[in-house]
Parts: structure tokens; sequence; C-alpha cells
């Protein structure tokens, strides 16, 4: 048994007792002792005082003590990584959920941050050139400023890839071990290197490339293979007519086994626009296939399951991304699965951690609408929403009129989604529960302002932040 004594009233003379109204503890072998003090200070007229005294057993002191212990607890706040973004067209730095943002550069004129897979280090877009910092804001420097086309971090160490006037370099992100991969190739303006990918393993880098001399038609197009340390490049596919066909370069299949590309006609700007075959062809040559009649070339329109088994994207044709657009997914195998419902038009894909669930931009569709009012209040309707992955369950997960929802992303764990939101051509980001409550703001404007419309309703959010989630950067493909 242990027993309670709780002081109620005291004189100011007895300061060795404790404050006013203190209960304490106080064992068997004290109990003497303890009521000998008290009587001795009645005794020598130091106050009046008033004494309570119970027995309690060893379990209800340990649920006294397990009791407190409970109200005592804070809940702590989820760790959700850190934020890169565009502000005033200065890149700054956000933890998440509630940090305090800090400015990195001081210019205005940067873009397209990208987090290394470690979170310690930021690459980004300064006008035309690249340069990197360490997420503090120290040890910032120029990469290069000859004109760089693409620029991607390699998925397992801080060394970054670049394509820079037609040639693939590779550097380590504090700038040693710089490498050229791919010299640049003599031709006509735009031949050389035109877009790479890194190997999910980050032992290749596959690339494609055009070569053509000046007022001649293109002579070889399409895509290879090269090991990090430049020992070896392998060829993947070429065109047979690289006038009539080119190929433009999606990403890997998380098992590394199959390259994906968009072909199209010659690759121009006006074709690609309305909508390409997406095509699976192995890394070691071989037939290709092809996994969509058509789609719009955007990367953050793929999306691979956490198990590498299917693709998620936004399926059809037609420029306008209002109209036509359904998500659809295919196993590695092959065999597209339209999940959308008719009437609506889905975009932006991610898969929840455990491969149950896919979160997506829905909009109501406005078919054969052009760039007007009516494409106007289309894409102002697009909302969050949630599926199983076999396209049941579906539910929006916002749905605030005064807002435009989309490119949903994930937190590590699986419990908070970030997206973009737009009131008018304001952009922000908003973090979420993953069943849609609790909805805040965590950056009140990323600027400068991309506008409402975008490219026919499409708009690269990339160009305006990057979201390091404490894993590997969360991205599409």
């Amino acid at each position: 048994m242990a027993i309670y004594v709780k002081v109620l009233r005291r004189s100011p003379c007895t300061p060795a007792l404790g404050s006013n109204a203190r209960a304490a503890r106080i064992v068997p072998g004290l109990l003497q002792l303890s009521l000998v003090l008290l009587f001795a200070c009645l005794l020598a007229g130091c106050g009046t005082f008033s004494i309570q005294g119970s027995l309690k057993s060893p379990a209800e002191v340990a649920a006294t003590a397990q009791a407190r212990s409970a109200s005592a607890t804070v809940t702590p706040q989820p760790r959700l990584g850190q934020v890169a973004f565009i502000q005033g067209g200065d890149l700054w730095v956000q933890e998440l959920p509630e940090g305090l943002p800090r400015r990195l550069t001081q210019d205005g004129r940067n873009s397209t941050p990208l987090w290394s897979p470690s979170g310690e280090w930021i690459a980004f877009r300064k006008e035309h050139g690249v340069w990197v910092t360490r997420s503090s804001g120290t040890a910032t420097r120029v990469v290069d400023t000859s004109g760089v086309r693409q620029f991607a971090w390699s998925p397992e160490a801080d060394r970054l890839a670049y394509i820079a006037q037609g040639a693939l370099f590779t550097e380590n992100a504090d700038g040693t071990d710089r490498r050229e991969l791919v010299p640049t190739t003599r031709g006509a303006e735009g031949s050389g290197v035109t877009a790479m990918a890194w190997s999910p393993d980050g032992g290749w880098i596959a690339f494609e490339k055009l070569e053509q001399m000046p007022q001649k038609l293109p002579n070889v197009q399409g895509l290879w293979r090269t090991k990090v340390d430049g020992s070896e490049i392998k060829e993947v596919y070429l065109n047979p007519d690289p006038f009539q066909a080119q190929s433009h370069l999606a990403g890997w299949s998380p098992d590394g086994q199959f390259l994906l590309f968009w072909q199209g006609e010659r690759m121009s700007a006006s074709l690609l626009a309305d909508g390409v075959p997406l095509i699976r062809v192995p890394v070691v040559g071989g037939t290709p296939a092809q996994i969509t009649i058509a789609m719009l070339a955007y990367r953050d329109f793929l999306a691979w399951s956490p198990d590498g088994q299917q693709l998620a994207l936004a399926d059809g044709g037609f420029r306008g991304t209002w109209d036509n657009k359904a998500i659809a997914v295919a196993p590695l195998t092959g065999g597209l699965q339209r999940l959308s419902e008719s009437g609506r038009a889905d975009l932006f894909p991610a898969w929840s951690q455990d491969g149950r669930w896919i979160a997506f931009a829905s909009g109501q569709a406005a078919p054969g609408v052009g760039g007007d009012y009516e494409a106007w209040r289309a894409i102002a309707q697009r909302r969050i929403w949630l599926m199983q992955s076999d396209g049941s369950a579906r539910r929006p997960l916002t749905n605030d009129e005064n807002f435009r929802d989309e490119r949903p992303r994930w937190s590590a764990d699986g419990t908070f989604i970030l997206f973009v939101r737009l009131s008018g051509a304001q952009a922000q980001l908003w973090l979420m529960r993953a069943d849609g409550s609790e909805q805040r703001p965590v950056v009140s404007g990323m600027t400068p302002s991309p506008g409402w419309f975008g490219s026919y309703g499409y708009i690269d959010w990339s160009q305006l932040y990057d979201w390091w989630t404490g894993g590997h950067a969360t991205r599409s493909l």
C-alpha cells in the first residue's frame, strides 16, 4: 500500500512543506517522521492545517501515473520533408507542415528547383543556366551558363546530369568529378542530345539524340543509353525514317528493363500538342510495343505504382486538357484500362505508397471547346479526387468553388497529400490528410504567376516547386 497525505492549508511560516494544496506521496517507512514534523509545526503556533489521507493499492498508483502521463502527452507534428519553391523569382525553402520559409537567392531570376536524393542540395535554373546550392543556402555555385536544356539528379546519389550545347555531362553536387559522357554533335541547331533520364539504380543514363546537318533532313534520331562512368554507350532504338517519325524519351520502367517514349511525326510542337502514342521498348533493344494510342507528352501525366508493375497515365489526345482525358492503368506487360467516368477530364495521377489508391485532378469535361470561356469554366472546376487502383470508390477530396486544384503528391508515409491551388492566377501550395481533412495552405504564393490557362489548360508546376518528402524527391517518372 502507498499512503497519500494532502496539505490543504498552512501559514506562511511553513515554507518547507511546499505550496498550497500540494499532494505528497509518503511511503509507509516515512509516515511516522512526516506526522511528527506536521504536529511540531502546529505546536509552534505556525498555523492551522487540514490534512487528508488515503490508502492506494499498487494498481491504483499505476493507473494514476498513467493518466497523468497521458494528459501531459503532446501529439508530435508529422515530419513531411521540405518544399523548395519560387516566390518573386527567388528560391525559397520551407519545412512542412509548419516551418518558416527561408530565402536562398536574392536576384529574382530563378526557377525550376530540383531536390537531390539526400535533401541536402537543390539544383535550379537561373535564366538559361543551372546552379546548385545547399538547402541551407550555403555553397551556392554555377554549374553551366551556356544554355542548359535539361538537368536531373541521380536517384541514388547527389550527382547531377545535364545537357548543354548538345552534350551530356555529369558531376557531383559539390562540382567534383565532372565528366562528359556524350560529346557535342556537330550539325544543325538542335542536333546532339535532346533529352535524358537516369535508370532506377543510377547506373545508366538513357538519352535521345538527333543528328542533322545544316540545310539537310535529319539522318539519325533515336534512343541510346550510357554507363554513368562513360565507359559504354549502347543503342536502344533508331527510327527507320527520322524525318517522318522521331522519339521523345519519357523515362525508364522501375525494373530497369524498358524505356518509354512518345513517338510523333518530326516531333513538332504542334503535332505533340494534339497527343502522340506512348511506346515501350526493351533497353537491350527489340520490338517496340504501344501502350496507348494517344496522350499528351507530359512526364507528370505518368506515374508508376510503388511495386513497379502498373503505369497510371492521363490518356487521350487533343491538346485541350478539358476534353477526352481519363486516368488509365496499364500493366507492365500491356493492356490499357480506362478508370475515369464519362463526362470527366482527369489528369496528374499519383499512387499512394501502398499501391491501393490513386489521387488525381478531375474536372467536368468540355468536349469540342476551344480556349474560350467554356474552357476556362471547365478547368476552374478541377478538384483533387481519390479512387482505388481499380477505379472504384471514387470521391472528391476538395470541393471549394473559390479554387482550382491539381497535381496531388503523397507524403512518404502516405498520410498527407500536397497539391496546388489556383485562385484566379494566384498559385498556392496546400496540404491535407489523405482523407481530405485538415486542409491548410503551406505556401501562400508562388510567383511569377503561371497564369490560369497555361498551355491549353496545362501548367508545368516543376518550374515553381519541388517536394523532398524525406526520402527521394517526389516525381512521376
